[in-house]
């Protein structure tokens, strides 16, 4: 990178080898954590196509994971820039990859999943946020995910003959089909704010806990630099 130090470059690299689809979920873990870093402390020293670059193989990244940490890693990127630099800076880079329903989706289908009280209010603010953009809300509008899965209230002999199809595929080694209902995207956010809500408010020390207990990329998720990531090498005014 002719713009970056030789450190800042090293980082890069590796970044980049962490969001490979070859790397498995187990080994790219922490490259959130990576990306974030880089956004946050090093944009200056980045060429202007390698932040949009960048989150975009992060968005990728988490289009396809499928492990916990790793979604929640990946989901918290974007959160942060969500917070920091706004809706639409996030919406565009990432719709310019076609990767804006597909990140929305895992953000709004994980949310609840999410551990640590840092983690789990920066989502929950960013997603918030991200439901309030007026540019991600057209950009989702016809975006639908699964919602609750459905319980079957078929009658007996019908559900009498879906269990012996499920032992006969459980005995084929096959995983039972499970059906969920269809949301659009708005509402399966919403649901999903509500009900994280709903949890915290159970447990307020730990809600409150983010501010004190200063997360490694940076503690209170609201300071930081308010650049435009999206259109240059630097992280400063906007």
């Amino acid at each position: 990178l002719p713009d970056g130090s030789p450190g800042v470059s090293a980082l890069v690299r590796a970044a980049e080898a962490l969001l490979d689809p070859a790397q498995s979920d187990v080994a790219a873990e922490y490259a959130g954590k990576l990306v974030l870093a880089l956004v946050t402390q090093a944009a200056d020293a980045l060429p202007a196509d390698v932040l949009p670059a960048m989150l975009q193989a992060a968005g990728a990244r988490l289009a396809s994971a499928r492990l916990s940490g790793l979604t929640q890693s990946l989901t918290c990127v974007f959160a942060s820039l969500v917070v920091s630099h706004g809706a639409e800076a996030v919406v565009d880079v990432l719709a310019a990859a076609d990767l804006l329903a597909p990140v929305a989706s895992k953000w709004a289908g994980n949310l609840l999943e999410f551990e640590g009280a840092f983690d789990r209010k920066l989502c929950y603010v960013g997603l918030m946020t991200l439901l309030r953009s007026p540019a991600a809300m057209a950009a989702l509008a016809d975006v639908v995910v699964d919602g609750d899965e459905i319980e079957d209230e078929a009658p007996a002999a019908a559900d009498d003959g879906r269990r012996r199809s499920a032992r006969l595929a459980s005995q084929r080694g096959e995983a039972p089909v499970k059906r969920f209902q269809k949301l659009p995207w708005a509402v399966k956010a919403a649901q999903a704010l509500a009900r994280m809500l709903a949890e915290e408010t159970a447990r307020p020390e730990e809600w409150g806990e983010y501010d004190e207990d200063d997360d490694d990329d940076g503690g209170d998720f609201g300071g930081y630099d308010d650049g435009d990531f999206g259109g240059g090498g630097g992280g400063g005014g906007g």
